[in-house]
C-alpha cells in the first residue's frame, strides 16, 4: 500500500465512532491504529507489531479490532452487489471479450488456519490436509470483489454445476470426435479460462497484499470472518484508486495455495446425475449459444 492509499483509507475511517473515546483518556490517533492494523495483517506477529509500534501487545489487539469494525462499516459502499448501471458496464466489458450477459467470474478459495477451531474442528479439515475456511466470491473484469459467501468449513467442496447462471468449460468427455467442432470447443475453453483468471488474480492480489490471509492465526472463527471481509473491502478500495500491489517487496500475486480440481471421472459422474435437471439442460443450451456467439466474435 502506497502513502497516498494509506491516507485515503485513513480519511475514509477517521470519523468512525470506533475511534471516539468514551473515557476521559483519548484514544491514540487513527493513523497509529491503522498503521498497527496494516502491520499485523502484513503477517507480523502481535509481539513484533507491538515492538514496531511501541505499544502493548494488548493494544495491538484493540487497535486491530477497532480498525476492522470501522472498515466493515464501509461494506455498503465498497463491497456491494453492483447496481443496475454498474451491472450494465460490467456486462459490456465481458461482452467485448465474447461473453455477453456475464456479470463476473466466480471461484472458491481456501483460507488456511494456523490452529484448529475450538468448535467442530474436524469439519474444517480440508482436502489439502489442513484446517481451513472456504469462501466463494465473484469479481468483475478488474478483479474487484462484487459478491462473497463466507463461513463454510474447509471440507465443503467449491463445485459449480453447469446451469443457465454458471457456465463452465467443456470437459474431456465433452470433446467430440468431429475435429472441427473439437477445435471450436478447445478454443472456447481457452477463452473462458482467460476470463476465469480474473477471480484467481483477485484472490492472489488479496493474499499477496495481506499475507496474514495465507495462514490466519485465530482460533475464533468470528474474528477470522470479520478480518477476511475487512481486507476484501480494503482490497476493493485499493483496486478502485489504482494502488499497484506489485510495488510491494516480495509481492508475487500468488495466493500461496493452488486449487485442486476434480477429476474428469468425478465431473462426468456428477453430470450424468444431472441429465434430467432443468437447470443443467438450460446450462447446456446457454453454453452452446455463448460458443456460437464467440465463434462469430
Amino acid at each position: 500500500m502506497g502513502r497516498d492509499a494509506f491516507w485515503h483509507l485513513h480519511d475514509l475511517i477517521a470519523a468512525d465512532a470506533a475511534f471516539q473515546s468514551t473515557a476521559n483518556r483519548p484514544q491514540r490517533p487513527v493513523r497509529y491504529q491503522l498503521a498497527t492494523f496494516l502491520c499485523r495483517v502484513g503477517a507480523e506477529t502481535a509481539v513484533k507489531t507491538a515492538s514496531v509500534m511501541a505499544v502493548a501487545e494488548g493494544s495491538v489487539y484493540n487497535y486491530v479490532q477497532c480498525v476492522i469494525g470501522a472498515i466493515r462499516r464501509l461494506r455498503s459502499d465498497y463491497l456491494p452487489w453492483p447496481g443496475e448501471a454498474r451491472r450494465h458496464f460490467i456486462s459490456e466489458k465481458f461482452a467485448e471479450q465474447g461473453f455477453p450477459g456475464c456479470l463476473g467470474t466466480a471461484d472458491g478459495c481456501l483460507f488456511r488456519l494456523t490452529n484448529q477451531p475450538l468448535v467442530n474442528p474436524y469439519a474444517y479439515w480440508c482436502r489439502k490436509k489442513f484446517y481451513a475456511l472456504i469462501m466463494q466470491a465473484t469479481v468483475d473484469h478488474r478483479g474487484v470483489f462484487t459478491l462473497h459467501e463466507l463461513g463454510w468449513p474447509g471440507f465443503v467442496q467449491d463445485r459449480y454445476p453447469l446451469t443457465k447462471f454458471t457456465i463452465r468449460p467443456f470437459n474431456d468427455y465433452d470433446l467430440t470426435l468431429n475435429p472441427v467442432e473439437a477445435r471450436r470447443r478447445k478454443k472456447w475453453n481457452r477463452q473462458l479460462s482467460c476470463m476465469r483468471i480474473f477471480v484467481e488474480h483477485g484472490f492472489g492480489r488479496l493474499k499477496g497484499r495481506f499475507p496474514i490471509l495465507r495462514c490466519i492465526p485465530s482460533r475464533h472463527l468470528g474474528e477470522a470472518y470479520k478480518m477476511i471481509e475487512s481486507l476484501m473491502i480494503v482490497h476493493n478500495i485499493l483496486e478502485v484508486i489504482g494502488d499497484d500491489p506489485y510495488t510491494i517487496t516480495g509481492f508475487t500475486g500468488s495466493g500461496g495455495e493452488q486449487e485442486v480440481t476434480d477429476s474428469t471421472v468425478e465431473v462426468a459422474e456428477r453430470d450424468a446425475d444431472l441429465e434430467g435437471d432443468d437447470f443443467y439442460r438450460t446450462g447446456l443450451l446457454r453454453r452452446k449459444l455463448l460458443m456460437d456467439k464467440y465463434s462469430m466474435f
